[in-house]
């Protein structure tokens, strides 16, 4: 997170793991709703939002208050995307994929 106080992990297990770093444990433990393995996840700047993207070409942004879904993202590309950012006053969300297209989320 931006903050430092809170790191997210995720894997093939298609789960986002929450940790503490100031204890160094696990807050929470989430079972999502990706189809593949999660390949990627960034913190929005204000530290409100989590995107995730999986090999699948799907997303999911979280609200970090709650760790709830806030709503999907629907890739629908044949390339295979490769990592995602948030402008700096959070308001877009950047994805890249492996052929070298960009796509912005507002």
């Amino acid at each position: 997170s931006p903050d430092g106080a809170t790191l997210v992990t995720s894997g093939f297990d298609k789960r986002l793991i929450v940790w503490d770093t100031a204890r160094l444990r696990e807050q929470r433990v989430i079972a999502t709703e990706h189809s593949h393995a999660i390949i990627e996840i960034a913190f929005s700047p204000d530290g409100e939002t989590l995107a995730s993207i999986d090999a699948g070409g799907g997303g999911i942004f979280w609200e970090t208050a709650t760790w709830t879904p806030r709503f999907p993202l629907h890739v629908g590309r044949d390339s295979v995307l490769i990592g995602l950012d948030f402008s700096p006053d959070s308001r877009t969300l950047v994805t890249g994929a492996f052929d070298g297209a960009f796509q912005p989320w507002d």
